[in-house]
């Protein structure tokens, strides 16, 4: 083997292709793997040519498919993201075909207002059912109450005139009993009879000789 000037020996030529042919070996099995990544709205894998940094935000949030980040830019009404802050800038030509929702804007106020003037109405009609059915249940014990406070005094009225009648016939019919006694005993009398009344037992009367 010949030397070269300077005295430093060179290595042979096949070493050196075969160390070049495990370099490219190496790096063509790496590439795929450094090449591959996700996209941060859609979640998918793709080449990293297929995908873009549209904003300031690193790591796995740095790439994203370009057709995702134009709608979402569509959906949310704005070019800035959400992350770092910081409008879409590369690639460019970012445009927003929906409409952004305006807080200001009267139309929204007004659909704003309407549907909760409607929650209100809702809660208001059950609450104001509610109201009704304990006001009707009220109305209905009190005339029940009114009804039982005027009947009452006709009640005891008529109870005290049937005690009193009861009573009344009673001493109507002891008053009678007793003429017809007087009457039966006023009547022997005038016949020359005696008469012997027992209340307690009931002995026929006796007759006793006159002489």
């Amino acid at each position: 083997m010949n030397l070269p000037s300077g005295g430093v020996s060179l290595p042979p030529l096949s070493t050196t292709h075969t160390l070049f042919s495990v370099r490219e070996s190496m790096g063509a099995e790496e590439e795929p793997l450094i090449q591959t990544v996700e996209c941060r709205i859609c979640q998918e894998e793709d080449n990293i040519s297929n995908l873009e940094s549209p904003c300031a935000c690193t790591g796995s949030l740095k790439y994203a498919h370009r057709a995702c980040v134009q709608r979402w830019c569509d959906e949310k009404g704005d070019l800035t993201c959400e992350i770092c802050h910081e409008p879409y800038k590369h690639g460019g030509g970012w445009t927003i075909t929906g409409t952004a929702f305006d807080l200001r804007d009267p139309r929204i106020i007004a659909m704003a207002q309407n549907h909760i003037m409607e929650a209100d109405y809702d809660d208001y009609s059950v609450s104001n059912a509610s109201s009704a059915a304990f006001c009707r249940s009220a109305a209905l014990i009190l005339f029940l109450l009114r009804v039982a406070g005027f009947l009452l005094p006709f009640y005891i009225m008529a109870w005290a005139i049937n005690i009193l009648q009861g009573r009344r016939r009673r001493q109507v019919a002891a008053a009678l009993a007793a003429t017809e006694v007087a009457f039966i005993l006023q009547s022997g009398q005038r016949r020359g009879m005696n008469f012997t009344i027992a209340p307690d037992s009931p002995a026929t009367p006796q007759h006793e000789p006159i002489p």
